[in-house]
């Protein structure tokens, strides 16, 4: 994984776009406009990049170029205000034409399209307007067997609202792609698309869709599902940011005792309960600010100790024998 993101944190509303201020490899605009905002604050940043492509065929996009690879994944952040007049492209990576494709439709749902501009899946999910929406992609190139997953997401949300699941056997095109674009392209007659850009990036040694930006990945598991009173449980966590660091993490539990530090704990049942979940939740924030949350849980069984013949403690199996 060699995730490379962009957000606009540089500058000021109203800012001609420039390779400078985006850090990007280039700036296209053709036929159209680009120019930073703060009218849409991205989810996790207060500018966003308003691109407007406007007359027949024009572009404006990010674009990477000098890359060789087999394998790329990238996604997009977008804030559409109103419907293209026709298809628009948003997303397009190639060797200078289009090996594969995203096109946002006139009900603003998603096709893909393969090197022979052939549509292979359109989402039922509509980009709903006024709203960001990350949409997530993930090509292995190949003349007739390539692979290729789309997938929409609100927001910064793990949870897909379409996804294509990996289509296999795809004409995703017969040379290494060398140059991944990002915006808005008309397509065909004189339009105009005015969609907002909250952040985006590509990863040319993916393995499957990017995470969301501005997002730790967190996770959380225990090496026990049960345990009885006076026994113990460890606990381990994961923390990583894609595109910054871990600046600080924390670990509960609403039952038992949590001891040690760091990643790895120590969960102590009580010395007497009654049948309850243990419910460990950890949590990351990163240098930016963002948290995510995750939870594991554990079961926590009363004793299997009777008190029986005068109080002696004998376990209930020995009592049945």
């Amino acid at each position: 994984m060699s995730l490379t993101r962009w957000n606009f944190t540089s500058g000021s509303s109203g800012n001609t776009i420039t390779a400078t201020n985006t850090g990007a490899s280039g700036v296209v605009l053709s036929g159209g406009t680009g120019t930073l905002s703060n009218a849409q604050s991205m989810v996790t940043s207060g500018l966003s990049a308003l691109l407007t492509s406007t007359s027949t065929s024009g572009a404006v996009y990010f674009q990477k170029t000098g890359m060789s690879t087999t394998a790329l994944s990238f996604d997009l952040y977008v804030y559409v205000t109103a419907a293209p007049s026709a298809a628009v492209a948003i997303a397009w990576a190639g060797t200078g034409s289009r090996e594969v494709s995203l096109e946002l439709n006139t009900n603003r749902t998603l096709t893909f399209k393969n090197s022979a501009y052939t549509s292979v899946w359109t989402s039922t999910y509509a980009i709903p307007l006024n709203t960001w929406v990350r949409v997530a992609a993930y090509f292995t190139q190949a003349a007739s067997t390539g692979t290729a997953r789309i997938a929409l997401f609100l927001g910064n949300s793990p949870t897909a609202q379409d996804d294509s699941t990996l289509l296999t056997g795809q004409a995703t095109g017969a040379s290494a792609y060398t140059d991944l674009r990002l915006g808005a392209k008309c397509s065909t007659g004189t339009q105009t698309q005015t969609p907002y850009v909250g952040s985006w990036s590509y990863d040319p040694a993916a393995t499957g869709l990017p995470n969301p930006y501005g997002m730790p990945v967190v996770g959380v598991s225990s090496n026990k599902a049960t345990l009885y009173p006076g026994e113990t449980a460890t606990i381990t966590a994961t923390a990583t940011d894609p595109d910054g660091t871990i600046a600080s993490s924390s670990m509960s539990t609403d039952h038992g005792t949590l001891s040690g530090s760091g990643l790895t704990r120590t969960l102590l049942a009580p010395a007497s309960l009654t049948d309850q979940t243990a419910t460990i939740t950890f949590s990351a924030t990163d240098n930016l600010g963002n948290t995510s949350t995750t939870t594991t849980t554990v079961t926590l069984k009363a004793s299997a100790w009777k008190l029986c013949n005068g109080g002696s403690g004998i376990p209930l199996a020995e009592t049945l024998l």
